[in-house]
């Protein structure tokens, strides 16, 4: 009844709200089934050969005659730990029933009927009761598990405590310590005084902790549904798993935190773990040091020499207002967030003894924002070189100040671009750049502007404007969902294990894991777990109507009716009449409108903008091709997380294989290009040969997760690359090594591929593990055309059907591979062509024009042999 109630509200929100422009199909098309893989945070899987009758405690069993064991168990399972649980969850379901498709039931077994509905209960034929019927607790459905789905209220489910009943009332004190044990209530006082019994659920009461069977991640209790696994399991062992037996039901597929979070260790051991949490905040910590240094030294202190002004200690002409943060380090959803490097200003880690010459992780952007100036030039190109020049400056000054001792943390060397500067402070490596809204109001107010005046103005408001509000916007979802930042970095990983590196921007995958978590166009709640974050994902990218519907993401409801109706208006004018036109997502959020940019534009300037409403993210990436293909995989991911988080999945079925790619799929490639090993310094993120579950470091005597592991690989560096840590060198900083700010040599090849082939082919790799390159030739790309100077790079004679009448031309793969080279000298070991692309189809040409060709050119035919009577064309050919 709770759960029809729920499912009631929700239809009624989905009529009276504003912002649902399809109620209907939200309500009767959407398909959101009692026993969806999507409905529920955690799957309970639990041993049925590991629950007793015989330590109940009177809670339940009553029933056992009357029902029958499985069903006794059931419904006393799911009693107790409703009362247990209370508000921190808002629905427990039996999902073991024997429910599931028609094709796990055979019409051919007489002791089964088919199942007509997913939603159907399978009737068992009715058969004489037999002596040798067996007596020992089954399931329905044949299985020896029996599986729960849990959905948690995200609101509730961190209280760490749970308050008795008053200490007078000795009937419910009774019932009380009957549910949670002597041991586990304890008498505590409260601040009001009262003296009751209460649950408290920290690390020092937990009756799980030693259960070796059961591996506690770092940041379970904030990205596994708070304590609600922990609270299922301490009633589990008191009332239903035989005594003396350890507890090993926990939540399906929970160990699939290995690939984003460190093990929690048991002991005092001095092992680093890598915290991912802990390892944002310290570089939030050093961000907000920095930001204030800046701002503080930037105001006007120092007398001028000569003048009655003052100028700043940086020696800039203007005040920095703010300094805004862009880098996803800084909202908690980078893969693996930077360590302090030990040789730029960094502390060494305990028991590590070498440290990378380079740095493997890319530098944390923020910006500078100047408060409003009449010192600014009034011409573009001169603005440009104001920006640089002001950063110029800003070097020239932390030097200065370095050099007299008043700028702590600041070691190593400063990079300066034309557009940005690299600085290290505390270890890490900041890009700074400059946002200059005098520039963004000058292009937004020029009243004809030139295509290149419209390109810059685009770059600049997705960089500065558009950039700093998304950051903000991600930062404010993962405070109210601490999990969404696990499953984008899950996401992030899995992108990368299937080679879709650069090919999909990391902010859509920021947006689409915010939508699941803030859209209102679900029937599911809010996901409370990272499993079912991540499925709520798988869903959305494979069952979205890319081609139909934008995606809006507006967290904060900042969106009315009518901006709602602008973007469905603008997104069918992109689509155009047959939905075939425009980007392959359109991803749109309230900061890419007009709006976004509503603090360097007057209203007069927004006649002159560009197209409202236009995704700033997706607008030329993914290619449909991309799309279609992470659409597959995702189906398939989908699928498998379902059948394995229900329990109806071969039995030893790996979660790890999410992360592999096949053999078969690296042969559906048109070309491989396999990469040096000694670019490769973090094997662990591997798409083929990676182990990212969760084991023992013999050396360190410890449990270790993939994410700890690649961590470690990625503070050594490449092997080539490695630098000893000595005390003594570590105290003479002028004699500390010159360490490279930014490492990324394969990053950079594919880039130039690209650029240079991207209309040739799409290149694929993994940036995490960048072992090999695969190529994937356009449609088309072989078809013959006439030969023409223009285009006549990287192509040979057709020489399948008398090339030399036709003049036609095909693009040659060995020219291909042969420019590629070019760009992977020294990287590039090893290359093999799947798709030689050598069967050309005969063009279709006139059969008259043809004749005519012939007649004309039989001379020159026989011209084709050579005094020594060797034929061209077939030589040609032979080549």
């Amino acid at each position: 009844i709770r759960f029809l109630q729920q499912e009631a509200r929700k239809g009624l929100n989905y009529l009276h709200a504003k912002t649902y422009d399809k109620p209907f199909q939200l309500l009767f098309m959407t398909e959101a089934r009692f026993y969806s893989k999507a409905r529920y945070d955690g799957y309970l899987r639990i041993p049925i050969k590991d629950i007793s009758f015989k330590n109940t405690h009177g809670l339940w069993g009553r029933d056992r005659n009357d029902m029958g064991d499985y069903e006794s168990v059931s419904r006393g399972l799911i009693r107790v730990l409703n009362r247990a649980l209370g508000d921190r969850v808002s629905d427990i379901q039996l999902l073991s029933t024997g429910n599931g498709s028609a094709s796990e039931y055979s019409s051919l077994d007489p002791s089964k009927l088919g199942v007509r509905d997913s939603d159907e209960i399978p009737a068992t034929a009715v058969s004489p009761r037999s002596e040798t019927q067996p007596k020992a607790l089954s399931a329905p459905n044949g299985k020896d598990t029996l599986v729960l789905g849990i959905s948690i209220n995200s609101d509730t489910c961190f209280r760490m405590v749970d308050r008795g009943p008053p200490a007078d009332d000795h009937e419910a004190t009774h019932g009380f310590l009957q549910l949670w044990g002597e041991k586990k209530a304890e008498l505590r006082r409260f601040k009001d005084g009262a003296i009751v019994h209460a649950v408290v659920w920290d690390d020092a009461h937990d009756s799980n902790q030693d259960d070796e069977s059961y591996v506690r991640f770092q940041n379970d209790d904030k990205v596994q549904g708070g304590i609600v696994e922990r609270i299922v399991r301490h009633i589990l062992g008191l009332h239903f798993v035989r005594k003396n037996k350890p507890v090993t039901a926990s939540f399906a597929m929970r160990d699939i935190l290995s690939t984003v979070d460190g093990v929690m260790l048991d002991d005092n051991k001095e092992v680093v773990t890598f915290n991912p949490l802990v390892a944002h905040r310290m570089v939030m910590r050093a961000f907000d040091d920095l930001s204030s240094f800046l701002r503080l030294e930037s105001l006007p202190s120092i007398q001028a020499p000569g003048s009655d002004t003052k100028r700043s200690r940086l020696g800039i002409p203007l005040t920095i207002d703010a300094v805004e943060p862009l880098d996803p380090a800084l909202r908690y959803t980078e893969l693996f967030p930077p360590i302090p490097h030990p040789f730029l200003g960094g502390s060494s880690l305990p028991g590590i003894h070498k440290a990378s010459g380079v740095v493997c992780s890319n530098p944390i952007q923020i910006q500078l924002r100047f408060g409003s100036s009449s010192k600014w030039p009034i011409d573009l190109k001169a603005m440009g070189s104001a920006k640089t020049a002001m950063l110029l400056q800003l070097a020239d000054g932390i030097e200065s100040l370095r050099t007299a001792g008043l700028a702590k943390g600041f070691e190593g060397p400063f990079t300066v671009t034309p557009d940005y500067i690299d600085l290290c402070y505390k270890g890490y490596v900041f890009r700074v750049l400059v946002r200059a809204d005098p520039q963004l109001k000058l292009l937004r107010e020029l009243s004809k502007p030139s295509e290149e005046a419209s390109n810059l103005l685009k770059t600049l408001t997705k960089k500065h404007v558009v950039s700093a509000k998304h950051h903000s916007m991600v930062h404010a979802v993962y405070t109210s969902h601490p999990s969404s930042s696990m499953v984008v970095r899950l996401v992030r990983r899995w992108m990368a294990a299937h080679l879709f590196s650069g090919l999909i921007p990391f902010e859509a995958i920021e947006l689409m894991v915010c939508h699941v978590y803030t859209g209102s166009d679900s029937p599911f709640n809010t996901p409370a777990t990272v499993i079912s974050g991540l499925q709520r994902f798988f869903d959305l990218l494979t069952n979205h109507d890319w081609e139909g519907e934008p995606i809006i993401v507006d967290p904060q409801s900042n969106l009315d009716d009518t901006s709602r109706r602008e973007i469905l208006k603008e997104f069918a004018s992109v689509r155009g009449p047959e939905y075939n036109r425009g980007p392959a997502m359109f991803i749109v959020t309230p900061n890419d409108g007009d709006s976004s940019a509503e603090e360097t534009t007057t209203p007069h300037s927004k006649k002159a903008s560009s197209k409202p409403w236009s995704p700033s993210f997706t607008s030329q990436t993914p290619e449909l091709v991309v799309l279609a293909r992470a659409r597959h995989l995702a189906k398939r991911s989908y699928e498998f997380l379902g059948q394995n988080l229900q329990g109806k999945g071969s039995e030893g079925l790996n979660w790890s294989s999410l992360f592999h790619e096949s053999t078969q799929s690296f042969r559906s490639y048109s070309a491989l290009l396999r990469v040096d090993p000694e670019f490769v310094s973090d094997k662990e993120t591997s798409s083929s040969a990676a182990s990212v579950l969760v084991r023992r470091n013999e050396k360190l005597d410890v449990l270790q997760s993939s994410y700890s592991r690649s961590m470690y690989n990625r503070y050594h560096g490449p092997s080539s690359m490695q630098l000893k840590l000595f005390k003594n060198l570590m105290q003479r900083k002028e004699e500390l090594p010159e360490i490279l700010l930014e490492f990324n040599p394969v990053v950079e090849m594919v880039e130039r591929f690209r650029q240079s082939m991207g209309q040739l082919a799409v290149f694929w790799y993994n940036d995490l593990c960048p072992e090999v390159i695969t190529v994937l030739w356009r449609p088309n790309l072989f078809s013959a055309k006439s030969f023409s100077a223009v285009s006549s790079e990287c192509v040979r004679p057709v020489t399948e059907d008398k090339w030399q009448k036709d003049t036609l031309i095909t693009v040659s793969v060995h020219d291909i591979l042969a420019e590629l080279s070019c760009h992977c000298r020294d990287i590039i070991v090893d290359q093999k062509v799947l798709d030689g692309g050598m069967t050309i189809a005969a063009p279709v040409v006139n059969p008259k024009k043809r004749s005519i060709e012939e007649s004309s050119s039989e001379d020159e035919d026989n011209a084709g042999t050579s005094d020594n009577g060797r034929d061209t064309g077939s030589d040609s050919e032979s080549d």
